[in-house]
C-alpha cells in the first residue's frame, strides 16, 4: 500500500489520456490509504516500524539530504583548492556516496519504492556533483604515495546513477555550471554502456518489427539523451558508441530533443555516423525538427558526410521543397549537399532578399555560399545591423571578415568599398592593420580574440591589452566563444 501511494502520481501521469480507465478514482482510493494508521496495527518488530515511520515523514530522506549538501561543497571546494595547487586526503567523496547506496539499495532490497520523491531526487543529484567534481579533481601528487582523494575512473554504479537518475536537463546543467568537459571511464563502465547501447538498439529493432512496445517513451529518451551527455565527454575512442544512431533516429522520428542540439551536434563530429544513418537523421533534422539555430552545426556535420561520400539531398527537388527557406543560416547548413539546380535557386533567392551584412558574411565566410558581389555589398554596408544576440558579436565578426576579403586579390572590386566603410567604423580600422593601430583605449578585448595566433601575441606584448584580455575571458559567462586557447596565448 505504500508503494501504490507512493507511485501515484506516476499513475495519475501515464493513464491520464486513457478514456478506458477512471483514472480520478484510482486516485481518490490510492489518496485514502491512512498509511500511518496501518504501520501501526501491523504485528512487526518496533525497529521495523520505526524505519517506515521514518519513510513516511521523510525524516530519513531529510537527514541524509542536508549531510549531502555538506558534502558536495566540501568536494567542490576541494576540486578549487587543487586547482590551484592545494593536496587533500579524505573521505568527503565516499560518504557522499554512501548517501545515495544506502538510500538505493534499501530500496531494491526491500522492494520499497522510496526514491521517488524530492528528496530523494535532490539527494542524487548532490551526489552526481560530487561523483563529477571528485573525478575532475586534479591528482595533484606529492612523494610517492601521498596524492588528492578523488575519483580516477567512473564505474557502473556512477553510470548507473548519472543516466537512471537525473534529467537530462539537469544533467547538462551539471556540466556547464561545473565546466566538466573530460570523463574516464573504468572497464566495467565501458561494458555496461557498450551493453545500454547495444539494448537500446535492440529494442528500437523490435519495436520497428511490431514485437516490442516502447510504454514510456520520455524514460527511453532520457536516458538515450544522458548517454549522449557521456559519450560525447569520455576521453577513449570506443567504436561500440557509433550503434547509437538507430535508437537516435527513432527518438527523433517520435519527438524532437528540445534543448538538445549542441550535445548532437558534438555525437555527430565526434562520431561520424555511417551514410544511411547520416542520411536518415540529416532528414529528421532538416524536415521534421523544430529549427532553432543551435541545431545548424549538426546539420552542417552531416552534410559534410553526405559530401564525403557525394550523396544529394534526394527529396529536395526546388527551393520550394525546403521548409523556412527564408531561414537562411538554416538553408546554408545544407547547401553543398544540394543538387547544381536548387544551390542556383537558393543563390538568386539570396541575393534578391538578403540586406543584412551580418548574414550575408556568415553564408560567405561559414558556409561558402557564392554571393558575395559588389551591389550587394554595397547595400550591407550603408546600414549594417551589429545588434548582438547572446553567443554573437556581429560587428567584430562582420570586420574580421571584411579583413579577410580585403587582403584577397580575387576580390578587388570590393576593397574599395571595403576602405570606405572602415573610415567610419573604428572595428574595421583595427582589424585592417592590428599592430599599428594607434587608438589603445579603444580595442575591445574580443578584437583581439578573433585575430591570428601571432597577431595575438604581438597585442599582448602591450600590458594595458593583456589586462583588457585577461578580464574578458576570466569574466565572460555567456558562452560567446571558448577561451582555452586565449589562455594558453596568455
Amino acid at each position: 500500500m505504500y508503494n501504490m501511494y507512493s507511485i501515484r502520481y506516476g499513475v495519475q501521469h501515464q493513464l491520464f489520456e486513457r478514456e478506458d480507465v477512471d483514472v480520478w478514482s484510482i486516485l481518490k482510493e490510492i489518496e485514502a490509504f491512512d498509511l500511518p494508521s496501518i504501520l501501526n496495527k501491523l504485528p512487526i518488530d518496533a525497529g521495523i516500524k520505526h524505519v517506515f515511520e521514518d519513510l513516511l515523514s521523510y525524516r530519513s530522506q531529510g537527514n541524509k539530504l542536508v549531510e549531502s549538501e555538506s558534502f558536495k561543497e566540501k568536494i567542490t571546494s576541494q576540486r578549487k583548492s587543487a586547482e590551484r595547487g592545494g593536496r587533500s586526503m579524505n573521505s568527503n567523496i565516499y560518504l557522499l556516496e554512501s548517501k545515495f547506496y544506502q538510500d538505493f539499495s534499501f530500496c531494491n532490497d526491500n522492494y520499497i519504492i522510496c526514491d521517488n520523491n524530492r528528496f530523494s531526487q535532490t539527494l542524487y543529484h548532490n551526489v552526481i556533483i560530487g561523483i563529477l567534481n571528485s573525478h575532475v579533481t586534479p591528482a595533484v601528487k606529492s612523494g610517492k604515495y601521498f596524492q588528492n582523494t578523488r575519483i580516477e575512473k567512473l564505474t557502473k554504479e556512477h553510470l548507473l546513477l548519472l543516466l537512471f537518475h537525473i534529467s537530462s536537463k539537469e544533467l547538462l546543467e551539471i556540466m556547464r555550471q561545473y565546466d566538466i568537459k573530460n570523463l574516464t571511464l573504468g572497464q566495467d563502465a565501458c561494458k555496461y554502456l557498450i551493453r545500454l547501447i547495444e539494448n537500446s538498439s535492440h529494442i528500437i529493432k523490435q519495436s520497428n518489427d511490431g514485437s516490442y512496445k516502447i510504454i514510456n517513451e520520455e524514460l527511453f529518451r532520457k536516458v538515450v539523451q544522458n548517454i549522449m551527455i557521456i559519450v560525447n565527454r569520455i576521453d577513449s575512442e570506443m567504436p561500440e558508441i557509433y550503434n547509437i544512431y538507430p535508437t537516435v533516429n527513432y527518438l527523433l522520428s517520435i519527438q524532437y530533443f528540445w534543448s538538445f542540439d549542441n550535445e548532437l551536434s558534438t555525437l555527430v563530429y565526434k562520431y561520424k555516423p555511417g551514410i544511411d544513418d547520416a542520411i536518415l537523421l540529416l532528414n529528421h533534422l532538416i524536415f521534421r525538427s523544430y529549427r532553432q539555430n543551435t541545431i545548424h552545426q549538426a546539420i552542417f556535420n552531416l552534410s559534410l558526410i553526405l559530401k564525403e561520400y557525394g550523396k544529394e539531398m534526394e527529396d529536395i527537388h526546388s527551393i520550394e521543397d525546403i521548409p523556412e527557406k527564408n531561414n537562411y543560416f538554416f538553408v546554408g547548413s545544407f547547401f553543398s549537399v544540394l543538387t547544381i539546380h536548387v544551390q542556383r535557386e537558393i543563390i538568386a533567392y539570396f541575393k534578391q532578399s538578403i540586406h543584412g551584412l551580418y548574414t550575408l558574411l556568415v553564408l560567405y565566410e561559414n558556409y561558402r555560399i557564392p554571393i558575395l558581389e559588389e551591389d550587394l555589398l554595397r547595400k550591407a554596408l550603408k546600414t549594417p545591423d551589429f545588434s548582438d544576440d547572446t553567443y554573437v558579436n556581429k560587428e567584430v565578426f562582420s570586420c574580421s571578415v571584411l579583413r579577410r576579403v580585403r587582403k584577397n586579390d580575387k576580390y578587388q572590386s570590393l576593397h574599395s568599398l571595403i576602405d570606405d566603410f572602415a573610415v567610419r567604423n573604428e572595428c574595421l580600422q583595427f582589424f585592417l592593420n592590428p599592430i599599428e593601430f594607434e587608438k589603445i583605449d579603444k580595442i575591445e578585448p574580443v578584437w583581439v580574440c578573433y585575430c591570428e595566433d601571432w597577431i595575438i601575441q604581438n597585442l599582448l606584448e602591450n600590458r594595458v591589452i593583456k589586462e583588457k584580455v585577461k578580464e574578458y575571458i576570466t569574466n565572460d559567462t555567456l558562452g560567446k566563444r571558448e577561451f582555452d586557447h586565449m589562455w594558453k596565448l596568455l
